[in-house]
């Protein structure tokens, strides 16, 4: 129920100033696909020239739009089919034009544009084109069949630029960033961002009620000047920072992640990241940062109830130097007692197999006014009589004794008794071998008088 940050944030950690990728070029793995419907690509030429080809709605034609110069395209239509038709930088394609001849270009560049842009120009498809400054993505291979497209990096390795990037193998599956001071760093995973730093990934061990274990991972990376921000890692396929998650667990249910979840009067839920804030001294400004928390909600099977979890982030600092910021958290799973020890102190430590240890028991020391006066009971037990007194109870360091554990006790009995007792019977033992002695010369003397 409680999850405690402690640890140091860098405060000279360098932001990122851009981001490129590159994914796969056959557009098995990295998809870069845009989460709005698409309707169109624009082609930049490297003579200049512009094209525009857009996707019908309401069937699998394309509408394709030519122009020789300057931002207005010139309509004309094309009746083949969108399935399979691929765009790639340094490709060479057959541009028809208005008066119906064909020109012979090389792609330079690739954009695409979406529906909701297109709506937002007040036309339908294939009524008019977008200006080709509605853009999103530069240097492309785009791929796009029945209905929806999804964009690929080009063949020739050319690289796309991006505010932020989730290298998941799906979104991309390598990335370069390139830093405040210039350099550059290869990442090959990882959630990245313009104007943010390099993300400290911290994961946070969670115990549901019935004692099953969730990973929830946060990102924290600097967002200004003594300013950081603490959110979920995205999934693969999600894209920008999450407040909100499902994870899928090895064991087949699922939990959905809240980072700070609200709900409203309405009834709808929200989440939210949590906003680090330091002075100028390094410390956490308890003024402008506060706690912040996470809710799990189980779902497909897991019966536990939901899970809130308080985080606090008091104990982080902010100085020059590494980012060693970690969670700790409270809960744990079942376990059961696999071994027992005791110390000096007659303390009884037990461990479990899930890790836990902790004190179970401690020895506890009777003493009496007079202990001779005990009743014996049999060979090592006593019992309180009038002549003894009262017992006094405590541990043994309050008598001021010690426990030795796992030792042997040396013999307690009377030493001179014992050697007497040793001595009479060694002295019993040579007086009869003597008369065994005697007696046999006296059987030997009989038989040679009768001989």
């Amino acid at each position: 129920s409680n999850l405690t940050y402690a640890g140091n944030l860098d405060a000279g950690a360098l932001t990122i100033t851009s981001i490129t990728y590159t994914a796969d070029p056959s557009g098995n793995v990295s998809s870069v696909a845009n989460d709005q419907a698409i309707t169109g690509m624009v082609v930049t030429y490297t003579d200049g020239s512009h094209e525009l080809i857009a996707l019908a709605s309401d069937d699998q034609t394309a509408t394709r739009y030519t122009a020789d110069t300057g931002n207005t395209i010139d309509i004309t239509t094309q009746d083949d089919a969108n399935a399979g038709l691929t765009l790639r930088v340094g490709q060479n394609r057959t541009v028809t034009l208005e008066d119906g001849t064909t020109s012979i270009r090389t792609i330079a560049s690739v954009y695409y544009t979406t529906r909701d842009a297109k709506a937002q120009e007040g036309a339908g498809t294939g009524d008019s084109a977008l200006p080709i400054t509605d853009r999103s993505l530069d240097n492309v291979t785009n791929t796009f069949t029945s209905g929806t497209f999804t964009i690929y990096d080009a063949t020739d390795a050319s690289t796309v630029t991006n505010q932020s990037i989730n290298v998941d193998g799906t979104n991309a599956i390598a990335a370069t960033l390139t830093l405040s001071d210039g350099s550059t760093l290869k990442v090959s995973s990882g959630f990245y961002e313009v104007g943010h730093s390099v993300p400290a990934t911290t994961v946070s061990t969670i115990y549901d009620a019935e004692g099953n274990m969730h990973s929830v991972t946060l990102l924290v990376d600097k967002s200004g000047a003594n300013e950081w921000r603490a959110y979920i890692a995205p999934t693969t396929g999600q894209k920008g920072y999450q407040s909100q998650v499902t994870i899928n667990e090895s064991d087949g249910t699922s939990a959905t992640v809240y980072l700070n979840r609200t709900v409203a009067a309405d009834g709808n839920v929200s989440s939210d990241l949590s906003e680090l804030h330091f002075t100028d001294l390094g410390a956490i400004d308890t003024a402008l940062t506060s706690g912040g928390s996470l809710y799990l909600e189980y779902g497909d099977g897991n019966g536990a109830q939901d899970t809130t979890v308080a985080i606090d982030y008091n104990d982080i600092t902010q100085y020059a130097g590494s980012t060693t910021v970690y969670p700790t958290t409270d809960g744990n799973s079942l376990g059961i007692l696999n071994s027992v020890s005791i110390d000096g102190n007659g303390v009884i430590t037990g461990t479990y197999t899930n890790g836990i240890i902790q004190n179970e028991a401690q020895i506890a020391v009777a003493q009496f006014t007079n202990s001779a006066g005990l009743d014996k009971q049999g060979t090592s037990l006593y019992k309180q009589s009038n002549n003894s007194g009262d017992a006094r109870f405590g541990t043994v360091s309050d008598f001021g004794f010690s426990i030795t554990p796992s030792a042997l006790e040396m013999s307690n009995v009377e030493l001179a008794s014992e050697l007497v007792d040793m001595i009479v019977t060694q002295r019993g033992f040579q007086s009869n071998s003597k008369v065994i002695t005697v007696g046999d010369e006296m059987l030997e003397s009989i038989v040679n008088m009768k001989r």
